[in-house]
């Protein structure tokens, strides 16, 4: 089951060509969940 992120929409808003965006933290939060979700919603890869 996924859960719904509000960090999610953040991310997203801070999306820009040729910048950056770093997520950062503690080992098994779910911060590489949270990318490949990103990527699966928005740009259609994995």
């Amino acid at each position: 089951m996924q859960i719904s992120r509000l960090i999610q929409k953040d991310i997203i808003n801070h999306l820009q060509p040729n910048k950056v965006v770093v997520i950062y933290g503690p080992r098994r939060v779910g911060k590489t969940t949270l990318i490949q979700e990103i990527n699966k919603k928005f740009f259609n890869k994995t």
